[in-house]
């Protein structure tokens, strides 16, 4: 239902549905680069994107017919549940599943 009527949408437009979905989980992350784009640290963090939210939006974009996700923030693995994200994305059949980390929290 929603791949019918969204396509419908984006061909009316002369769009095609995409391919690939960002989804920054959260906007906490453990360094404070100053190249980065997101303002770090606890005070100015702008949180975690609750996981039902997360949940929804990876079930839609599969029933879209989504070839590939990306989980990103902030630094995603400072979401309290990234790894059950991280699961539920690569069991939706995407084709391609990617973790943006800065790889400091993995060990």
């Amino acid at each position: 239902m929603v791949r019918s009527s969204l396509e419908q949408t984006l061909q009316l437009a002369g769009l095609r549905p995409p391919q690939t979905l960002t989804i920054a989980i959260t906007g906490a992350c453990n360094l404070s680069c100053s190249h980065c784009w997101v303002e770090a640290g606890e005070s100015a963090s702008a949180g975690h994107v609750s996981s039902q939210t997360v949940d929804r939006l990876i079930g839609e974009f599969a029933a879209l017919g989504g070839s590939g996700l990306r989980l990103t923030g902030g630094e995603p693995l400072c979401h309290p549940d990234w790894l059950d994200l991280l699961r539920l994305a690569v069991a939706s059949g995407f084709g391609a599943v990617a973790l943006q980390t800065n790889g400091m929290l993995l060990n």
